[in-house]
């Protein structure tokens, strides 16, 4: 169930048998942002924090301004409007060495992430204003600073969890460590049980066997045949053995 700033700030001083004397909202903020910050660095790739940005390369440059909002350690692709090529990110020092320094022409194969910018490679200077598509993950809002009504920027399914973690420093300025430890366990047995939960695969990632196809500058290329295979969901395991091993000969002959 999600809870306001304002709900999470009573459920801590309920739990703890505290007044807004004793635990002020400045105090009660600190500890929330801390089991925020805490909560949201267990996974790099929250789902909520899913988004696309509509980026524009000017005319006369190889570089782009990277959106302020956007987490550049999970970014997972850049797509060129007019072509649809999606560019390879690269480590900066590896496309340095792969492509030079200096302004060239032709298309751009990959980008990479320095000084606030993605740097496009090879250098090619563009003509015109480009367009680009990025998807990624951005950063978490601020969302104290919005007042007592604001959400947490995070699942709901979290948010007592946040709780549990600002009632163990609650106690631990009570140095009360016996209530301290078991609200702190609390919160990492919640966090990494909703983490689970959360992050779990949609559906069973099934098995592929042989070449697979890769997307290449431009457009689609094939290497060979491949083969999936599902994870057996019945007893009819021997049968599925046999129809696989019938299907690897035909793909072989």
């Amino acid at each position: 169930m999600a809870m306001t700033l304002l709900e999470l700030r009573t459920y801590v001083r309920t739990q703890t048998q505290t007044t807004q004397s004793e635990l002020p909202d400045s105090t009660l903020n600190a500890y929330l942002q801390e089991a925020f910050t805490r909560t949201v660095a267990f996974e790099n790739q929250w789902p909520w924090f899913e988004k696309t940005w509509s980026l524009v390369q000017n005319e006369g440059g190889f570089v782009i301004p990277i959106p302020a909002d956007c987490n550049t350690s999970a970014i997972t692709g850049l797509t060129s409007d007019d072509q649809r090529w999606r560019l390879q990110l690269t480590p900066h020092v590896t496309a340095q060495d792969t492509w030079g320094n200096a302004p060239t022409t032709g298309g751009y194969a990959a980008f990479s992430v320095w000084s606030g910018q993605f740097v496009l490679w090879p250098n090619t200077v563009a003509a015109t204003d480009l367009g680009y598509e990025m998807t990624g993950f951005r950063l978490p809002i601020d969302w104290i600073a919005q007042g007592p009504s604001a959400v947490p920027d995070i699942d709901p399914r979290l948010h007592q969890a946040l709780a549990h973690y600002a009632i163990a420093l609650a106690y631990a300025q009570q140095e009360d460590e016996t209530l301290e430890s078991t609200y702190m366990q609390r919160w990492q047995t919640d966090a990494m049980t909703i983490r689970g939960a959360v992050m779990e695969p949609t559906q069973p990632t099934p098995m592929v066997f042989g070449p697979q196809s890769f997307t290449a500058i431009g457009g689609q290329r094939r290497r060979g045949p491949s083969l999936v295979i599902n994870t057996p969901q019945s007893s009819g395991l021997a049968e599925e053995v046999r129809a696989l091993r019938a299907r690897i000969e035909q793909l072989e002959a």
